[in-house]
């Protein structure tokens, strides 16, 4: 079958209410839309995006928690692919266990959240970019309780970016973002913490990582180590100081780690 060629950005819905398991997903009805985000997410690798942008998008149903763990691959024609819940209010919510919300392999796209609350209280991420995979962190966002690591960059070509935008952090984990030798930017970003969430780290550079930091504000307590930079890995605050990330204690830095 010929792979679609998009000449128009386009919107594949998902809803719990949806009736069918093959429907197209064009339409914000429970006949038309994706029963699942695995089902909406299958039917792009039927597509090439021809630069176009794809937005997957939680219908109009109302507040829903989903329990599935979706994998996202490689889609073709650059573009950029948005995931987006109904708003920034937590209304759509994932709350998968012991299984990551949402791990990229290789997408060779951007891919961006937005207006959706995070949770997996057992598992290793809530976000884990995998090889070349480029993820933005769009307003809206919830970050919720995970075992390990609200974000995780997998690897060297990973790179992560949340430039001006604002989002929430309601649980704790291991770490907030925890970049294993690829990049992150950070820039200009509001992020608000409730509760007073425990962190063993909020962000650790390793492998040879790299975290970008600069203007973003963080409202609200959290508990655990600021920063901690190991193995080559650079967190680079543009001159922020030592108490530039939420923490209660002083960040550190080992065989070859740097902070500035």
């Amino acid at each position: 079958m010929a792979r679609e060629v998009l000449d128009a950005n386009r919107t594949l819905y998902v809803r719990s209410d949806a009736l069918y398991t093959d429907a197209p997903g064009r339409l914000d009805s429970p006949a038309g839309a994706c029963k699942t985000w695995q089902q909406a997410f299958n039917l792009l690798y039927g597509l090439d995006f021809n630069g176009k942008t794809v937005t997957i998008q939680h219908g109009s149903e109302g507040a829903h928690t989903f329990t599935e763990a979706v994998q996202v691959n490689t889609m073709v024609g650059g573009g950029q692919l948005i995931i987006s819940g109904l708003n920034a209010s937590g209304s759509t919510a994932f709350d998968t266990g012991a299984a990551n919300p949402f791990t990229l392999y290789d997408t060779q796209t951007e891919v961006v959240f937005s207006n959706m609350k995070l949770k997996a209280a057992s598992a290793f991420a809530l976000i884990e970019p995998c090889q070349q995979t480029l993820v933005a962190i769009g307003s809206g966002m919830i970050f919720d309780a995970c075992a390990n690591a609200h974000v995780w960059v997998h690897d060297r070509q990973a790179m992560l970016y949340s430039l001006a935008n604002s989002y929430q952090i309601v649980g704790g984990a291991t770490y907030h973002l925890f970049v294993n030798g690829g990049m992150a930017f950070h820039e200009s970003s509001a992020v608000t913490l409730t509760g007073t969430p425990a962190f063993t780290q909020f962000v650790a550079a390793t492998n040879g990582g790299a975290v970008q930091s600069i203007g973003s504000t963080f409202t609200g307590g959290a508990t655990g180590q600021r920063y901690n930079a190991s193995l080559g890995g650079i967190i680079n605050t543009f001159g922020g100081g030592g108490s530039y990330f939420p923490g209660n204690v002083a960040g550190a830095t080992a065989t070859g780690g740097q902070y500035a």
